[in-house]
């Protein structure tokens, strides 16, 4: 856990499985009764990226990570920037989540595993 010029705020009764990275630069905030799942990264900014010429890797967009309370957030989850997830809801493992998810919500991804023949 790190809080690069950000804060953190951890509620009471949180589960924190291995290798989980919460990196701030502004806010997160995960609720009480919270369990994040092994290897889940959480990141209130991301870095500027221009069209052309030289990268700006020093400079940053942030906006608060905001986590309800007894929310399960499984394996392998990316939570980015300007993230509010309501409380008691469910993030798939292997999710990647930006934006809003409401309260007593399952959240998940649909992938489809394609298969071709190696010539």
């Amino acid at each position: 856990m790190e809080a690069n010029k950000g804060t953190v705020k951890i509620g009471n009764s949180v589960f924190l499985n291995r290798n989980c990275s919460i990196i701030s630069c502004e806010r997160i905030e995960i609720g009480e009764g919270t369990s994040l799942g092994a290897n889940v990264l959480i990141y209130d900014h991301d870095h500027i990226y221009v069209r052309e010429g030289s990268q700006p890797w020093n400079e940053i967009k942030s906006s608060p990570v905001i986590i309800g309370k007894n929310v399960w957030i499984g394996a392998n989850t990316v939570i980015l920037r300007g993230t509010k997830i309501g409380d008691n809801a469910v993030i798939a493992a292997g999710s990647v989540i930006k934006g809003e998810i409401p309260s007593h919500t399952l959240a998940y991804q649909e992938r489809n595993t394609v298969f071709k023949e190696i010539s």
